[in-house]
């Protein structure tokens, strides 16, 4: 079959045309990193001219020991999050995909990444609740172990951050590597899926933010994602803010040497393993299972939050199934949403409506004629390898690119926020796959056309709907410009008494999130059949 794709590539150097979009995005990407390392080496708080002082931030920031201990956490918390998805999700990944399953768990990992993101506050409400009603707590209370309840975000942040950020990865490293493990790469997937969990737990330290607090007790679980926003944001020393994240990406650049040079010296070892021995098949199946089961749970847990009464929810000791079903909590939370400043169809019209339209021109001018290019065009070898140029434009977002772009506080934000978001390089994979289902085939039909360009345009009003249920800016100061995301964080942060109504609010952008991504889900299985019909017939031939 690769001969076959091969064959058909079209080697024409007018290709390179379709990769203009993706040159300019890592022009302008670079340009803006090396206005960052600038900036760190300059006096600069927005109000003055920037003055040049050279090194003189850098040997600040290590001075300070706040930033001390939080480059200290940074180490401690990716060693071992990284350690966790090793064991949890890397490794499992490669055994389960040598069972070949329909989907296997790429479907399962999605879904159980969305619901957790979902019910993520109000799980450790729940459970670490600083009150008899946790269900911790609770448990210890009624065994006599505790006389009274533990304060679990003070005594243990660190250790909460660190589950927050392995949950919050769990879910796209094993994706990555499982896709790969299926096409016989499971070595470089599973090496690109742990080099990115730095940059996946940047992208996610909003979530330890509201789990742990910022800053945290005694900077216990803060890190260099909390520091460099409060430096950002709160304290306005630009100059220090952007030379802490220099150091963040000298930081990441020595990781994925020590991951690639670990790789390596395993990969002999690994060469060695049978993939057909009964022990990688028995603990698929065991991982496959325990999959099924933790998403489960989750839907689970959130139903029966959602349809359990206030006073079950009060109720001591704590219980997780519901005994008396109500809808109760739904109509609380369109009360309480119809009382509040802002009316509910706001944020759901942004989320739903405002940010997938801002988002569509981008994918058209950008996101589709680099997806083509990839997927059609043979310019050079080892093309794709340009989209790791996207990789330092994650890291350059921000209040400063912003403001000196005029776009603060407008929509536009959206559209430069997916620009700099893993979200972006998803939609090109998207129509990359999209353009190998249609055109390697022995001769595309009309039908096969029509469903390749309603995949895209579904897959890209899925992804921009999507960020704009989990979208939530910092640049934001508009009420009329918030989304979905910043009015469940604020129902999630009312405590015990309100996790019913948050449950209701989670199944809601749970449900919203399903619906979204059925259409695509649905045109994508389509093609992969029409795929798998047409090059079976043209092998056979």
């Amino acid at each position: 079959m690769s001969e076959v794709f091969k064959n058909r590539k079209i080697n024409s150097p007018f290709g390179i045309f379709f990769q203009i979009a993706v040159f300019n995005i890592a022009i302008f990407g670079l340009y803006k990193l090396i206005e960052k390392i600038f900036y760190s080496l300059t006096s600069f708080d927005m109000l003055e001219t920037p003055t040049f002082v050279g090194l003189e931030n850098y040997s600040n920031i290590f001075k300070d020991e706040v930033i001390q201990k939080c480059l200290g956490n940074t180490v401690f918390m990716v060693c071992v999050v990284a350690i966790l998805l090793l064991i949890t999700a890397v490794l499992p990944a490669i055994f389960t995909s040598k069972l070949k399953l329909p989907f296997g768990l790429g479907v399962i990992g999605a879904l159980s990444f969305v619901s957790i993101c979902a019910m993520l506050p109000n799980l450790f409400n729940m459970i670490f609740s600083g009150d008899s009603y946790g269900l911790l707590n609770s448990w210890l209370l009624s065994n006599s172990i505790i006389n009274e309840p533990i304060i679990f975000p003070q005594t243990h942040a660190r250790m909460l951050a660190i589950f927050v950020l392995w949950l919050y990865c769990l879910a796209p490293v094993f994706s990555i590597t499982y896709i790969a493990a299926r096409k016989k790469q499971s070595f470089w997937g599973s090496v690109i899926a742990v080099c990115l969990i730095p940059v996946l737990m940047y992208k996610g330290g909003g979530i330890v933010n509201g789990v742990v607090g910022s800053p945290s007790t005694n900077y216990s679980a803060d890190w260099l994602y909390t520091i460099f926003k409060d430096y950002l944001m709160i304290r306005l020393e630009i100059s220090s803010a952007y030379a802490i994240l220099v150091v963040g990406l000298i930081m990441l650049v020595f990781w994925c040497a020590l991951v690639c040079s670990a790789a390596l010296c395993l990969r002999v070892i690994c060469k060695k393993i049978n993939a057909n021995h009964l022990t990688f098949k028995v603990f698929g199946f065991i991982t496959f299972a325990l999959s099924l089961l933790s998403f489960a749970f989750i839907l689970i847990f959130i139903t029966s939050r959602t349809l359990m009464p206030l006073d079950e929810i009060l109720a001591q000791p704590i219980s997780i199934a519901v005994k008396r079903p109500t809808l109760q909590n739904f109509y609380s939370l369109g009360k309480f949403l119809s009382e509040t400043a802002v009316p509910f169809s706001t944020y759901l019209g942004n989320s739903r409506f405002f940010v997938p339209v801002t988002i569509l021109p981008v994918c058209l001018f950008t996101v589709l004629p680099s997806g083509v290019g990839f997927g059609l065009f043979k310019v050079f070898n080892k093309q794709k390898l340009l989209l790791l140029c996207f990789i330092p434009f994650l890291f350059v977002s921000g209040y400063l690119t912003l403001s000196k772009l005029g776009i603060v506080d407008t929509r536009f934000v959206y559209m430069f926020e997916f620009l700099s978001s893993l979200e972006f390089l998803i939609a090109v994979f998207l129509v990359y796959l999209a353009v190998k289902l249609v055109f390697y085939t022995r001769k595309p039909s009309k039908n096969s056309i029509l469903l390749g360009v309603f995949f895209i345009l579904s897959s890209f009003y899925a992804i921009g709907a999507i960020r704009g249920i989990w979208y939530n800016s910092d640049m934001l100061y508009s009420e009329n410009l918030k989304l979905w995301n910043n009015i469940s964080a604020y129902i999630s942060s009312g405590g015990t008494a309100r996790s019913g109504v948050a449950a209701a609010n989670d199944m809601l952008m749970l449900f919203a999130t399903i619906v979204v991504v059925v259409v695509p889900l649905i045109l994508l299985l389509q093609l992969y059949r029409l795929y798998r019909k047409n090059t079976n017939d043209l092998i056979e031939k």
